[in-house]
């Protein structure tokens, strides 16, 4: 966790803009951090010793994929551009598999620019067919399995120097959807494989499991709401997939149970105070003339503060909106009420099944 003055946060953002090729996150050295301002814990670089690796190697892949957006990452000669990768996703996946009596699946790397480069998705493709031999009929089935990840997920969560841990939350989980009954229901389907995910992790493991469920949840609100501004703000994709690694891992770092956020009674809750917390920090102190500065981040970053400890001052106004639209645009389809719990109700749950452990 870096505790940062003004000279190291101007410096740093002046760096992390020069990343970015053809547009940049401007910043205007002008614009100064007002002197009583606390001191942020942010996290602005990434943490993890071999974070250039794991970029360089899914820089190659990406360039192997040719545009099909999907790469298989088990493939011998992808291997061999990625060592590093397939180590850590690998392990763990053959350590679950192993545990839970299930086939490994192949793994699968995700390269669009959709939300479900926040995702994470253990794919079976169960097929069906009769084996008909003189008086005998077999009903026989073959199932093709996938865990397919995104690039933004696997950036996201190995930015930080204990995302390996998280990544095996994030992997228990999936692989615990491989031994559920294919026709159960879809949000009990979760709140099953979240407490199959805390045996396979143990109980001093299972904190990583929160951190992966909301690390993704969060991550993918954040680019939703950004790519659907990005003109306005003047943002590239680039430039959103690195400030949501910022955002959301300075966010994780410091709670990373997103206190009063993370226990929201409903998803489209949940996402209506995300983008209400993007928006008026940025609508707030965004010049388009000067770009993004370190004090719109900050004010950005205070706001996901200010909903984590009381999330009450955005309640009447979040639920006024919802009653009003009905469904909440905001609140993407994979965290809908058919297909995952609500964050009160999943956050009880496992804690429940940690206590329980």
């Amino acid at each position: 966790m870096n505790l940062l003055n003004k000279s190291s946060l101007i410096t740093i953002f002046t760096t992390v803009s020069l990343l970015f090729a053809i547009h940049h996150i401007y910043v205007a050295k002008q614009v100064s951090m007002e002197k009583n301002h606390p001191t942020l814990q942010l996290e602005l670089q990434p943490t993890h010793p071999n974070y250039k690796i794991i970029e360089h190697e899914l820089d190659k892949l990406k360039q192997l994929s040719h545009g099909t957006e999907k790469i298989i990452l088990d493939d011998a000669s992808n291997k061999a551009v990625a060592p590093f990768l397939f180590e850590i996703i690998s392990k763990p996946l053959a350590e679950f598999c192993a545990k839970l009596e299930v086939n490994i699946p192949k793994i699968v790397i995700y390269f669009g620019n959709s939300a479900d480069t926040y995702n994470a998705i253990a794919d079976r493709d169960i097929e069906y067919w009769e084996d008909s031999r003189g008086e005998t009929i077999k009903t026989l089935k073959v199932e093709n399995c996938e865990f397919i990840i995104g690039q933004g997920i696997l950036k996201l969560i190995l930015w930080d120097v204990d995302g390996e841990h998280v990544l095996e939350g994030l992997i228990a989980h999936e692989m615990s959807h491989l031994k559920q009954d294919e026709n159960m229901q879809q949000n009990l389907a979760e709140l099953d494989a979240d407490a199959s995910a805390i045996k396979l992790l143990g109980k001093n493991k299972a904190e990583e499991l929160i951190k992966a469920i909301n690390i993704s949840m969060l991550s993918a609100h954040i680019f939703n709401i950004l790519i659907d501004q990005a003109c306005t703000f003047r943002l590239t994709v680039e430039n959103i997939h690195r400030l949501n690694c910022i955002i959301t891992n300075s966010i994780i770092k410091n709670n990373h149970k997103l206190g009063d956020l993370g226990r929201c009674t409903s998803h489209a809750i949940f996402g209506f105070i995300i983008n209400k917390v993007l928006n008026d920090a940025l609508s707030a102190s965004f010049d388009a003339k000067i770009g993004l500065t370190e004090r719109t981040f900050c004010k950005l970053y205070e706001n996901f503060e200010c909903a984590c400890k009381n999330v009450s001052t955005f309640m009447e106004e979040a639920k006024l909106s919802v009653k009003r639209c009905g469904t909440n645009e905001q609140s993407n389809k994979y965290f809908s009420p058919t297909t995952h719990p609500t964050p009160e109700h999943r956050y009880a749950h496992i804690q429940h099944c940690i206590n329980q452990a």
